[in-house]
């Protein structure tokens, strides 16, 4: 899959799996976030794609402050102009959040970018006020592997 000229998003970038797709979206041409609580992990990571020859910006962030969400958003489309893909591989929402889960699904949601497609393995508040208020909403399709989900 190329993704020449896409702009990612990647939470829990720093390592694990978060890391690994942040490598695999570089290699195949994507400049990418990554986005993570650890800053000793996010400077490890965004080294390591530099050496790859990508491109990739660090911001420290926790997940579940919508204040950071909306930061961490923001700082991607005014580093990188737009952003296509948003994957989730951080980050927990508190079960009383919204009722039992606000990590209901959603068919779609308000996003940064038209044509943005949000992979996520855990709840994360991409929506709403945090996302529509970085750039112009648009529709994002919402992928989850969460239990809470299925």
């Amino acid at each position: 899959m190329e993704l020449k000229n896409s702009v990612a998003l990647v939470t829990g970038g720093g390592n694990g799996i978060g890391e690994a797709v942040v490598k695999h979206f570089v290699a195949r041409g994507a400049k990418v976030a990554v986005v993570d609580l650890v800053q000793k992990n996010i400077d490890r990571v965004v080294a390591d794609v530099q050496k790859m020859g990508g491109e990739a910006i660090g911001i420290q962030a926790n997940v579940t402050s919508e204040a950071d969400t909306a930061r961490f958003v923001k700082g991607t489309i005014e580093a990188f102009g737009k952003l296509n893909i948003a994957v989730s591989s951080a980050g927990e929402e508190p079960a009383d959040a919204a009722g039992p889960r606000a990590s209901t699904p959603r068919p779609s949601a308000p996003i940064a970018a038209p044509t943005a497609t949000v992979a996520t393995n855990s709840p994360i508040r991409w929506s709403t006020p945090a996302a529509a208020a970085a750039s112009a909403p648009g529709k994002a399709t919402w992928l989850s592997a969460s239990p809470a989900n299925t």
